[in-house]
């Protein structure tokens, strides 16, 4: 085989002293294993990529249910360390969901509809879960003077970063302008907008995140109903979008 050949080079772009079949499948692949690159030196492993992968795959087929029962025992075991990794990893992931729901929004609204139409005895089941889930939280959020689910929201709230804040208060600067100053005479939802009074209104808005409910209560609406009578200033707009994108995302 010629020096000049793509399977005689590796990841950096150098040549491989010769090529090499794949032990199983017979496919030409880059050197690995015990051959090193002359030039960087790096170390491959002797097989293919596409046996590779095939093999992860047959063994976690075969391990499949052995590999759950670990992985939900040690969440079990490990309760403070597991929250710990989730919060990392929707931490990382946040700004990257946010962006794939902006692009697929349409399709995952629909595709949700028609799948608690198609299947309402599990989405009754999952409701009943979520409720039981957070009895406990809404007890303990009782003892306190705020309600059950004014400390969920603070709680959301909390962990978002001043960077995450900043590119929230960039994103909606336009409708901070044209709302601000604005009175909350009545809350009315029509069409993905919310309307604070005949002429002023929030754009874009789910009718998810409207019609959600924490805690028993309706957020959204609640949140406006509060604090009829009182003008919103740009603080004030920013905080409610917040709770509007943690009642979409999250």
């Amino acid at each position: 085989m010629s020096s000049e050949s793509p399977y005689n080079l590796c990841k950096r772009g150098h040549i491989f002293e010769r090529g090499k079949r794949c032990p199983l499948c017979r496919r030409m692949y880059r050197p690995r294993g015990s051959h090193l690159c002359k030039t960087c030196g790096s170390l491959f492993s002797g097989r293919c990529l596409t046996c590779v992968k095939a093999r992860q795959k047959k063994y976690y087929q075969k391990h499949r249910a052995q590999s759950i029962a670990r992985a939900t025992e040690w969440n079990k075991s490990h309760p403070e360390q597991r929250k710990a990794i989730q919060q990392r990893w929707n931490e990382a992931h946040r700004q990257e969901r946010r962006t794939y729901y902006a692009a697929h929004r349409e399709h995952i609204l629909s595709h949700a509809t028609e799948w608690r139409r198609a299947h309402p005895e599990r989405y009754q089941a999952a409701q009943k879960r979520w409720r039981e889930a957070h009895r406990k939280m809404g007890e303990v959020g009782r003892t306190e003077q705020a309600a059950p689910w004014e400390c969920w929201l603070a709680a959301k709230m909390r962990a978002y970063s001043a960077e995450e804040r900043a590119s929230l208060a960039k994103f909606y600067a336009e409708e901070a302008m044209r709302l601000t100053g604005a009175c909350i005479e009545s809350v009315t939802y029509i069409q993905e907008r919310i309307y604070i009074n005949p002429s002023a209104y929030f754009d874009a808005v789910t009718q998810e995140a409207w019609q959600r409910c924490v805690k028993g209560e309706q957020v959204a609406s609640l949140w406006l109903e509060t604090r009829k009578g009182s003008v919103l200033s740009p603080e004030t707009i920013l905080e409610y979008r917040l709770i509007l994108d943690i009642l979409t995302f999250d």
